[in-house]
């Protein structure tokens, strides 16, 4: 019998690590919706009590994210935005408790079309900002793509500098995985 993998992906480990954080009534944030997927189980993790945003330049993503979360009920109401996720300050106007960027580009999708790493840094900067204390902010990087080997070593050079006395700043990664493999940093306001 083959057990199943627990350590499989970046976004299965980013699940395993916030859900201590992650409670009914929470504000929740996805700066890269995507296929929707992540905003899903934030919408579901957070039910009717709460509240997910979203951000995606893409059409596309948008249209996905909202046809995923319209097939479902119970869940926290979610509000997008055909916005870049550097946006968030002027879209979201109260604390949040969490959020979350799975960044690089859209799967199955334009692949020229990528997060960039001036507008992630900005993006993640005003996320340290709204985040309630004992919040999370969540990066998933993909250094196997030009751009997301530039906004791994930004992302790599901003936090190594954050002030420990205001955040714990974590950084996981599969060290025996070929073709550059995702790096997650978790960053916890104290």
């Amino acid at each position: 019998m083959k057990s199943k993998r627990k350590l499989k992906t970046a976004t299965q480990i980013f699940k395993m690590l916030i859900t201590p954080f992650l409670h009914d009534g929470m504000t929740a944030v996805d700066c890269t919706v995507g296929n929707g997927h992540d905003t899903l189980f934030l919408a579901e993790q957070t039910g009717q009590g709460g509240k997910v945003y979203g951000f995606d330049v893409q059409a596309s993503a948008i249209e996905a994210t909202q046809k995923k979360i319209n097939e479902h009920v119970g869940i926290a109401p979610v509000e997008l935005f055909l916005k870049g996720h550097e946006n968030l300050k002027a879209c979201v106007d109260e604390p949040v408790d969490l959020v979350v960027y799975n960044l690089g580009y859209l799967p199955r999708h334009d692949k020229s079309i990528t997060t960039m790493t001036d507008t992630t840094l900005e993006s993640v900067k005003q996320a340290m900002e709204i985040i309630k204390p004992g919040g999370v902010v969540s990066v998933i990087a993909y250094p196997g793509h030009d751009e997301g080997a530039n906004e791994l070593a930004g992302l790599s050079k901003f936090l190594r500098e954050i002030d420990q006395t205001e955040f714990d700043v974590l950084k996981s990664e599969f060290i025996n995985q070929k073709n550059r493999p995702p790096i997650l940093f978790l960053i916890e306001k104290r």
